[in-house]
């Protein structure tokens, strides 16, 4: 846990990258809530960019359920 709380990771892909769509559950809370879409960027297997998306109406976009 950190100071946001506890979170959930699901894997997600946009335009060929790898990345993750991270779900926050905050103290006292019992639905981890969209929070974060983090995508990963390799160049010849070295991570090169990680690039954050603290946009929880993106999560529709990727067909990702509103609570976990």
């Amino acid at each position: 846990m950190n100071s946001l709380g506890q979170w959930r990771l699901l894997p997600i892909t946009a335009n060929g990258q790898l990345g993750a769509a991270g779900y926050v559950r905050r103290p006292g809370e019992t639905v981890f809530m969209p929070y974060v879409l983090t995508l990963l960027r390799f160049d010849h297997n070295t991570l090169v960019d990680v690039a954050a998306f603290e946009q929880p109406s993106m999560f529709r976009a990727f067909v990702l359920p509103a609570g976990l």
